[in-house]
């Protein structure tokens, strides 16, 4: 067994820990997010009308990954965003709407966080919302089972997630707006299930998880992938030989076309 492969499971959401001051608890602060992105105003980018922001709670902390409507009341994102038992979990609309309850969750049956390198970690999920999200918002088309990906194909990848590149990064680390920016495939068959992105200087990161890479086909938008996990590429060194990771060189997303079957089955 490939030990060093099972550093890839890192866990791509950000968690938010309340901080204790004077025994008062105050919640670290969200700014912009994806990194080298831009950000975007209002509804009228499409990416805007279905990526969303995925809020967890518990007694003393938060996560936040990302999202996407693939029905008015359905959210497609990471498994491991929901692999704890958070109390409560959130989706907010890219204009702050919300919250949407998500009152029903199906993870990936053959999700596992531990996976060895190459393997697929089924890093899917669904989150059923209380109540279907008003217009404008509306679920994005997803990509059929017959498009084949490609080196270099120019994609557009989307999230709330961290605009600094190492993990626990002091002082403000951009979670909680949404950006998107533009990328290349490098992999188009990371295995079965996955493919690999380019991120050197300009990409996803902690928070993202989840988040759509968006492909341009004839003028429409289609959901190609969803962010997953960071490869050994990313690996950094840190002190005290603890391991470490940074979003610095590839991201491995979760194949939409590969599980279109499994998600038109449980999104009903």
């Amino acid at each position: 067994m490939n030990f060093l492969g099972l550093r890839i499971i890192l866990l791509f959401y950000v968690i938010t820990p309340t901080l204790s001051l004077a025994g008062m608890t105050q919640p670290t602060q969200f700014l912009p997010s994806i990194i080298g992105g831009e950000i975007i105003q209002g509804t009228d980018d499409p990416i805007a009308l279905s990526t969303v922001r995925i809020k967890g709670y518990r007694v003393r902390s938060s996560f936040t990954c990302s999202g996407v409507l693939i029905e008015p009341d359905t959210v497609l994102t990471a498994a491991h965003c929901l692999a704890f038992d958070w109390t409560k979990t959130e989706v907010f609309l890219s204009n702050g709407l919300g919250p949407f309850k998500g009152v029903k969750i199906t993870q990936h049956e053959n999700y596992s966080e531990m996976v060895k390198y190459g393997e697929s970690r089924f890093d899917i999920a669904i989150i059923k919302l209380s109540t279907p999200v008003p217009a404008p918002f509306h679920p994005v088309q997803l990509i059929g089972t017959e498009f084949s990906k490609r080196e270099h194909d120019q994609i557009v990848l989307a999230g709330y997630g961290q605009s600094v590149a190492e993990s626990n990064p002091r002082g403000p680390n951009g979670v909680g707006i949404l950006r998107k920016v533009s990328q290349e495939i490098i992999e188009p068959r990371f295995n079965n299930f996955e493919f690999l992105v380019n991120i050197q200087k300009k990409g996803s990161c902690f928070g993202d998880s989840g988040g759509p890479a968006f492909i341009n086909l004839n003028g429409s938008l289609y959901l190609l992938g969803l962010t997953s996990r960071l490869t050994n590429n990313d690996i950094v060194p840190s002190p005290h030989h603890k391991l470490s990771y940074s979003c610095i060189n590839d991201m491995i997303y979760s194949d939409v076309s590969a599980y279109r079957g499994w998600i038109l089955q449980n999104s009903n």
